[in-house]
């Protein structure tokens, strides 16, 4: 569960972002002109040494998750320490946790409203009335729709987040409603959930570890805030085993597109090709990334990832906007990059109000970690 914590603004806190092949983790303190990362970590989810454990199988991926967590931490604090002499135990940190899409979902819905007398301005009294019933309609819509995707039914529904992106009264967009006249009304809903048993586990977890998490939240909650000139694109999160597409429309948060696919199946059809282990095949994958392999062994790999290259092409038509943005580990690669090369590739990654003492955030990878950490 989430601890309602009062942190303090000025004290660190840690950010925890666990995903569908590793754990990052920031230690992050803010003030009046940014944030500072003063310790940071990736530990990958080590499934080989896992099994000569005796676990539970219903067990295996969450310790996989643990072990992994406590590693990133502990690498993170050793990070921190150089910089600062404050707290000595990293289980002080209050914690703001990020999960991958598979666990944490977001989805944005779509919801409208009649009014019977169109000629009447709409007064403060009313605004509310009629949020109150967009936001639970919306909220029904997402049950509904996640039942039919998942099998699970409202009452095992978590919900973290609920606001309206976006309002339009007779098709015109407007800040508020208030004031206004008309009949037909429509509003963007954000909603971010997860499964209760899922997070159950997951909040468990964290508490057997000492962990006290003072909030759950989603990167795409912090893109609009994030990058606010931004009226039109798609932002690519092209994560592990996972890859997200928000599509920003007009300034506002349009549609949310989940593909089960990212830079792991290009890590596993190194490893089908070659006998090298999944390490191996991810250490080969990341250094094909950075250009550092020669030209005949990165022929060789380019033409592993040919297939996967065009498996993601498909899946990513909702992405062809006038710009895109990428970011997560997957997005390293040329192929990525390939994918939209007739587009405009912008990088989220040089963040004006983050300063990295630790120097070792400049990936991808940490961008949803760092997006998360700018909302506090």
């Amino acid at each position: 569960m989430e601890f309602k914590l009062r942190r303090k603004k000025e004290e660190p806190f840690a950010v925890l972002d666990i995903g569908t092949e590793a754990v990052k983790t920031l230690i992050v303190k803010k003030d009046s002109k940014g944030i500072n990362i003063l310790g940071s970590s990736v530990k990958y989810f080590d499934y080989d040494n896992i099994f000569d454990k005796g676990f539970a199988a219903e067990d295996f991926e969450l310790e996989i998750t643990k072990e992994a967590v406590l590693k990133s931490l502990e690498e993170a604090f050793s990070s921190y320490a150089v910089f600062s002499g404050g707290k000595n135990n990293i289980y002080d940190f209050p914690v703001l946790l990020t999960i991958n899409p598979k666990i944490l979902h977001a989805l944005v819905v779509e919801e409208v409203s009649v009014r019977d007398k169109k000629e009447k301005k709409i007064s403060r009294q009313e605004q509310e009335v009629i949020y109150r019933y967009a936001l639970k309609g919306a909220r029904d819509r997402i049950c509904e729709e996640f039942f039919r995707k998942s099998g699970i039914i409202e009452k095992d529904i978590d919900f973290v987040f609920m606001k309206i992106i976006g309002k339009k009264i007779e098709g015109y967009p407007v800040e508020n409603i208030e004031k206004y006249h008309g009949r037909n009304l429509s509003f963007k809903v954000l909603g971010i959930f997860l499964s209760k048993l899922y997070g159950q586990k997951i909040y468990a977890m964290l508490s057997e570890l000492g962990l006290k998490v003072f909030k759950t939240i989603h990167p795409v909650q912090a893109i609009t805030d994030v990058f606010p000139d931004i009226k039109e694109g798609a932002f690519l999160d092209m994560g592990g085993q996972v890859s997200q597409v928000f599509l920003i429309n007009n300034g506002i948060l349009d549609k949310i597109e989940t593909v089960d696919k990212g830079g792991g199946d290009f890590t596993e059809r190194i490893f089908d090709s070659l006998n090298v282990g999944r390490e191996g095949a991810r250490n080969l994958k990341e250094r094909y990334a950075s250009g550092s392999l020669s030209s005949g062994v990165s022929s060789r790999i380019k033409d592993m990832m040919a297939a996967e290259k065009n498996i993601l092409r498909k899946n990513m038509v909702k992405c062809y906007k006038s710009s895109v943005f990428l970011f997560g580990g997957g997005s390293c690669l040329p192929e990525a990059k390939d994918i939209f090369s007739k587009r405009k590739i912008i990088s989220t990654g040089n963040f004006k109000k983050v300063e990295d003492l630790t120097k070792k955030t400049k990936s991808p990878q940490f961008v949803p970690a760092v997006l998360v950490s700018l909302t506090q």
